[in-house]
């Protein structure tokens, strides 16, 4: 809540695994992409909620906390795909 929006990702082939929805590994990626490039994470959590599936619209959402960022990876109805934290190096 709270966060600001930023523009849809639409999943494509390549975001997907073997059992045709959106890998693990993407959502990481995906979030990773909205943090400041001289970012260190020292610390991340990440909470997978949904599955997406090719040509389903994601919507990222940025919340800067204190010491990090929370990205959201929602559904066009707002609910979570996956949320991350990400915690900056010290």
């Amino acid at each position: 809540e709270g966060g600001e929006e930023q523009e849809p990702i639409t999943v494509m082939e390549y975001h997907l695994d073997t059992n045709h929805h959106v890998n693990n590994g993407q959502y990481v990626l995906m979030a990773q992409n909205y943090l400041p490039e001289d970012f260190r994470i020292r610390r991340f959590r990440a909470e997978y909620k949904k599955q997406a599936f090719l040509g389903d619209e994601i919507r990222p959402c940025v919340s800067e906390t204190k010491g990090g960022f929370i990205i959201c990876l929602n559904t066009p109805e707002g609910e979570p795909y996956f949320v991350s934290e990400m915690l900056e190096k010290e």
